[in-house]
């Protein structure tokens, strides 16, 4: 665990960074100087190296911080269901005693009291503290979720990819990790370094694993339908990749998923269209191919025709040919016959004549 951590390091804070210019903290410095504003709502803290990068990035974070005012209501209800597992997590760190324990105790009741701020900072000192520890996977899961519901999406994303780094591939946790980080990669515009499976077919690979070991987490719905279509109903799949194009069985596939997810998720109404959508389209796709074998088989018809025609010619004309050669024939031995009728003639009459 300790050597994934280390191979990671390089990308576990990516919330440190200057979020308009992306500068490290210098050498001997923690972080930068972070948004006032963002401590008094409680939010994730956003770092600016300098009041120029602030003030450039200002109309942008303002949006944010409006953005979080109206999504703070929804939040904090869908952190309710953490509460068990903070609870449980409570108890474990009662009996053990474990500072680490004691940790993630009270960043799971940030989580459960919808304390984005808290939970983001807790987590932190988990990975920060603990960087060998067996729980660092799951630190990395909730970090990404806290982040996530900040709308803090490129930092939610990397902690993604770094739980599916420590997860043992193909287990449920893993699928899961992966099913995240494909959502927040497929649904923003992120400035984040891309993983080497980012591409058409890496990602029709990598899904059809996850839905193997996670059929029924909701993401994992989300992400193999997107990947199958080449859609993503909440933003646009072209800006991230170029899909290739698609068949009729991996549309139908994906309208299924859609489906799947419509029923498991709160966008049903909108899932339930793109998988409309993508009926549509095979339908189309069928008849087009329906149009094409048409088309193929008249002008194969009339190719056969257009054979027959050439051949019935070329028959008539060998036939004709051939009716002149015999009538030649013919011509030929009726005036041999005649010939010589006329010199049996002939000798008959000199033999007359000697008498």
């Amino acid at each position: 665990m300790l050597e994934v951590a280390v191979k990671i390091g390089f990308m576990a804070e990516p919330s440190l960074l200057c979020v308009n210019c992306f500068k490290p903290p210098p050498e001997g410095r923690a972080k930068w100087q972070s948004c006032v504003r963002c401590a008094k709502l409680k939010l994730p803290a956003t770092y600016y190296c300098s009041a120029e990068c602030q003030e450039a990035h200002w109309p942008k974070h303002q949006q944010y911080h409006k953005a979080q005012r109206l999504k703070a209501a929804r939040c904090v209800p869908a952190m309710e269901h953490e509460r068990p597992f903070a609870d449980e997590m409570t108890r474990h760190a009662e009996q053990t005693g474990g500072e680490c324990e004691k940790a993630v105790a009270q960043a799971m009741t940030f989580m459960a009291q919808g304390n984005l701020h808290g939970a983001t900072k807790a987590w932190r000192k988990v990975i920060e503290t603990w960087p060998g520890n067996s729980v660092l996977p799951l630190a990395y899961d909730k970090l990404a979720t806290t982040l996530y519901r900040s709308c803090r999406y490129e930092e939610a994303a990397q902690c993604n990819l770094n739980a599916m780094e420590l997860h043992e591939e193909d287990t449920e946790a893993w699928a899961k990790a992966a099913a995240n980080a494909c959502v927040t990669l497929l649904a923003d515009d992120l400035q984040v370094r891309m993983p080497e499976w980012w591409n058409d077919d890496g990602l029709k690979a990598l899904t059809a694993r996850i839905v193997a070991v996670a059929p029924d987490y909701p993401n994992v719905h989300m992400v193999r339908a997107s990947a199958l279509s080449g859609l993503y109903p909440s933003g646009s799949f072209q800006d991230h990749l170029i899909p290739g194009p698609r068949t009729a069985p991996e549309l139908k596939e994906a309208a299924a998923w859609f489906r799947r997810a419509a029923k498991s998720g709160p966008s049903g109404t909108n899932l339930e269209e793109v998988a409309s959508a993508c009926d549509c389209r095979v339908d189309g796709m069928l008849a087009e191919a329906a149009e094409a074998l048409e088309a193929a088989e008249s002008e194969a018809a009339a190719t056969r025709m257009a054979a027959e025609d050439k051949a019935n010619a070329a028959a008539e004309e060998l036939l004709a040919e051939e009716e002149k050669e015999k009538e030649k024939t013919q011509t030929q031995t009726q005036r041999a016959a005649g010939a010589t009728v006329s010199k049996t003639k002939q000798g008959k009459g000199k033999k007359k004549g000697k008498r």
